[in-house]
């Protein structure tokens, strides 16, 4: 074997200490409830994905009517049956890159 072909067998070590020291942070930072409950959006085999793009939204801020959820800052409005029941009671938006909701979570009733 030689000499070329010994060095492409083998990453460089900085290479293996950066991923051992940056893996558990980036998977951490993926690892939330959206992300490991593998939640689609609603008609499409997208994934909601996790904190990257989800964030909380404030109670205050979510009219909830029987038709479904209007978000008063926006004035976005996400239908009942599209919405996706929250594992820990706060209301959550996961966004596409354009913006546009991609997956809308709610407490259910009486959290």
């Amino acid at each position: 074997m030689g000499l070329r072909q010994r060095h492409r067998r083998r990453a460089p070590g900085w290479v293996i200490l950066a991923a051992a020291w940056l893996g558990p942070a980036t998977a951490m930072a993926h690892d939330s409830w959206i992300s490991r409950g593998r939640y689609l959006e609603y008609g499409t085999v997208n994934h909601c994905c996790g904190d990257h793009d989800c964030t909380t939204w404030p109670r205050e801020d979510i009219e909830v009517s029987p038709e479904g959820y209007r978000i008063r800052s926006t004035g976005e409005f996400v239908p009942r049956f599209k919405a996706l029941g929250s594992e820990d009671s706060d209301y959550w938006i996961c966004r596409k890159s354009t913006g546009a909701v991609r997956c809308f979570f709610a407490p259910g009733p009486g959290a």
